[in-house]
């Protein structure tokens, strides 16, 4: 009798211990079979060397070896986060894994090289695995800097906190909300949006002649010898150079006196403003408010006049009278070099991705023709991006629609600037330094393309920069004026786009904006 119990017993624990095994296992690889597909479906931006579960019988266990990622933002496509070495623990019945190991991490950079990541403590990541991979993702860190091969500081923030939540609705429509904020920023700017986002296919639109530059329009004055090809305005731009304390503010190039040492200054900085840009030509009146912008002193037979360099020159609190570019005098240190400045952003931006995996019958009703073409695009809802420093803040909300068959995003955004001034002067100040390297683009980078090693497109493209950084105080504040919103020091800037159709900033053209430089 109590030989059958004993064995009964046996039986039953033998049963609970297999059916414990067979469900580890099962669950272990059903973790492993969702991770390798999410990695799978997201080949383009997430790779892995070795991926394993393990842990068995109490937790489990996940193990990741080189682990590489890239953010698929164009903001940051050109970096790739490597870490050597993480894992990741979860008890037995749950989703919810916290990472425990955390090592080597480094990032690659496709102009600087490898980086190495230094954190003033592990950071702390928490992550949920679901049906379609990993679903939420939670990550802290109180701090950390990279460092470049000579171990300058390249990028730093203090912290950084970042919530990442996705989900699928009932119409298969993936919804991914992505919250966070980073805290003192160091490396990281305006200018740099710009590098990474435009830098690139300016170039090529340079080289492919889709951005040249035309001749100044003529004068409603007369002045016919105003005319002058590209090369004549690259000169006179090339030959002035973008340096802050030479470059006149408009008061000092109608009253200051002629400067035989330096003519080719003037006579650029005047007729730059006369000249367009890429795109087509603006309309009369713009054309008029161009050539307002620094009047012309050779027009009236008066020789060439440069800004005077006064010792001590008075603060320009006006927007109407800010000049094309501040002497360094006049602006605080951390706008000429905008390294030392710490910046805060906080980001709230949900994406919604529609399936097309299986693509329905085009209906005959044209609403639902436009609903079908709605739920095969994706949409950006920004509920808020913030910049901020000491010097100016940034603003965005707005939401933007990527459609397959239309090669740019429609929709509209809303860009709020306050103290706009210290950022168009921070601005010129850049675009000017990038303008004054002897080559703007590293040709030993792995990615560098031939049209970058063309002496004709480095000299067209540092002219058009020279042309920007001359022109963008008075353009900002044109286009800025056109909407109610702007007061003061603040600039509002409502853009929008309808499919296949120009952008739209303030309700000008953008063709238009670039025939103003």
């Amino acid at each position: 009798m109590k030989k059958d119990l004993i064995i009964k017993i046996g039986i039953g624990i033998f049963a609970v211990v297999f059916g414990y095994c067979v469900f580890w296992f099962f669950k272990a690889g059903q973790i492993e079979k969702q991770l390798n597909k999410f990695i799978t479906e997201n080949s383009g931006n997430v790779s892995v060397g070795e991926l394993t579960v393990s842990g068995f019988p109490v937790a489990q266990k996940i193990s990741v070896t080189d682990l590489k990622l890239t953010i698929p933002s164009t903001l940051f496509n050109k970096k790739q986060i490597i870490i050597k070495n993480i894992e990741a623990k979860a008890s037995i019945l749950s989703k919810d894994f916290v990472v425990t190991t955390f090592s080597q991490a480094s990032i690659n950079d496709l102009e600087k090289g490898l980086m190495a990541i230094e954190f003033s403590k592990d950071p702390e990541i928490s992550f949920t695995v679901g049906n379609a991979g990993i679903q939420n993702l939670i990550y802290q860190d109180m701090g950390y800097r990279i460092l470049d091969n000579e171990k300058n500081n390249f990028y730093s923030a203090s912290r950084t906190s970042i919530n990442i939540q996705s989900s699928v609705d009932d119409l298969q429509k993936t919804i991914v909300k992505i919250t966070g904020s980073i805290n003192e920023v160091q490396g990281f700017g305006v200018i740099d949006v710009y590098k990474s986002g435009l830098e690139k296919k300016i170039i090529e639109g340079i080289k492919t002649e889709e951005i040249v530059f035309g001749s100044a329009p003529p004068s409603s004055e007369g002045h016919a010898d105003s005319k002058s090809d590209y090369k004549n305005d690259a000169k006179k731009i090339s030959d002035a150079g973008i340096k802050q304390q030479d470059l006149p503010n408009e008061k000092d190039t109608a009253k200051a006196p002629a400067n035989p040492a330096n003519p080719a200054l003037a006579s650029s900085a005047s007729a730059a403003p006369n000249s367009n840009a890429a795109g087509s030509a603006p309309s009369n009146g713009a054309s008029n408010v161009a050539n307002s912008a620094v009047p012309n002193p050779a027009a009236n037979g008066a020789p060439p006049a440069v800004a005077s360099n006064n010792s001590n020159p008075a603060p320009v609190t006006d927007p109407n009278q800010l000049s094309p570019a501040v002497s360094p005098q006049q602006v605080p240190s951390a706008i000429t070099d905008s390294s030392i400045v710490k910046s805060n952003i906080t980001i709230d931006i949900e994406y919604q991705i529609s399936s097309n995996e299986q693509q329905p019958q085009v209906p005959s009703d044209p609403s639902q023709v436009k609903e079908m073409a709605i739920q095969s695009s994706k949409i950006v809802k920004i509920n808020n991006i913030e910049f901020s420093n000491p010097l100016y803040k940034l603003f965005i909300n707005g939401q933007l629609t990527i459609l397959t068959d239309d090669n740019l995003p429609s929709g509209g955004v809303s860009l709020k600037v306050e103290n706009i001034d210290n950022l168009v002067n921070q601005l010129v100040t850049q675009l000017g330094q990038m303008a004054d390297q002897p080559k703007l683009i590293n040709e030993n980078r792995p990615n560098a393309d031939s049209s970058v090693a063309d002496t004709s497109v480095q000299d067209a493209y540092k002219n058009f920069l020279k042309r920007i950084a001359i022109n963008l105080p008075s353009v900002n504040r044109e286009i800025s004026s056109k909407n109610p919103v702007t007061k003061e020091n603040i600039a509002q800037f409502d853009i929008r786009r309808e499919k296949n159709l120009d952008f739209i900033v303030n309700e000008i053209s953008i063709h238009e904006i670039l025939g103003k430089f």
